[in-house]
């Protein structure tokens, strides 16, 4: 498919091969680049998640990239929201332009047929307290070839060629994403953003495993993402608790 021409506000950098686009963006952004500056790698050798794990790409089967924003002051409050914002923008994406329903795994993947598609980190520079730069990465499996090997997967992982039938070029499929982020932050302060987040949420309601740092894994039912990000569930005594950072499994 043809996404036309890439929205503006972005300026895009297309890299060969690179460690990682988020220490590029990083870099960039200590330089002063500006805000909407997108760098893309056709491959990534160090590419990162969380917790420190490694995120497995290959040319031409993945799209992996990373924004540098300059937060605005209304924006400075919801720092915690920017992870969603890049997996809200996704499900956007597959439903508005594929027709195809994703859902948003907190706190940072998005899942199709209950495998993950893509994950989202989000790293934040400082001057003093003021955030003056926010860089999330993303990473979305084109085709099953930019699959990890089974034994390096800690959830189950899928593409969206494999799973949905969906054939997209990693430039088509970043032009679609970059307008549906812009649009996307606009609402970024709102309630409404969050409701929609909620209204996408995966396993909202279901018994998983949440592990919270090196705690031992407990059963939950996720009930719904908080304001700040956070993520409430109910536990098997029936109390709900917070979860700032977690990892579900099924």
């Amino acid at each position: 498919m043809d996404s036309g021409p890439a929205p503006r506000g972005f300026q895009h950098i297309l890299l060969p091969e690179t460690n990682s686009t988020n220490d590029d963006c990083l870099r960039l952004a200590d330089a002063g680049a500006p805000d909407g500056t997108v760098v893309r790698a056709l491959h990534q050798s160090s590419g990162r998640g969380r917790g420190g794990r490694s995120w497995f790409s290959r040319p031409e089967a993945s799209l992996t990239f990373s924004v540098l924003l300059r937060p605005e002051a209304r924006e400075a409050p919801y720092l915690t929201r920017f992870a969603l914002l890049g997996c809200l923008a996704l499900t956007r994406v597959l439903f508005r332009n594929f027709s195809v329903e994703a859902q948003i795994k907190w706190p940072n993947d998005v899942l199709l047929a209950g495998k993950k598609v893509c994950g989202v980190l989000t790293e934040t520079l400082w001057q003093g307290e003021v955030p003056s730069a926010v860089v999330f990465g993303m990473g979305v499996n084109l085709s099953d070839e930019a699959l990890p090997p089974q034994a390096e997967t800690i959830f189950p992982a899928g593409s969206l060629a494999g799973l949905a039938g969906i054939r997209v070029s990693a430039q088509d499929l970043l032009n679609l994403l970059l307008f549906e982020l812009a649009q996307a932050r606009q609402e970024l302060p709102t309630a409404g953003f969050i409701e929609e987040v909620n209204a996408r949420l995966a396993f909202r309601g279901e018994w998983v495993s949440l592990r919270r740092n090196a705690d031992a894994p407990r059963r939950a039912r996720p009930i719904s993402v908080a304001e700040d990000g956070s993520l409430w569930a109910e536990g098997e005594d029936g109390l709900t608790a917070r979860f700032y950072s977690a990892e579900i499994s099924g």
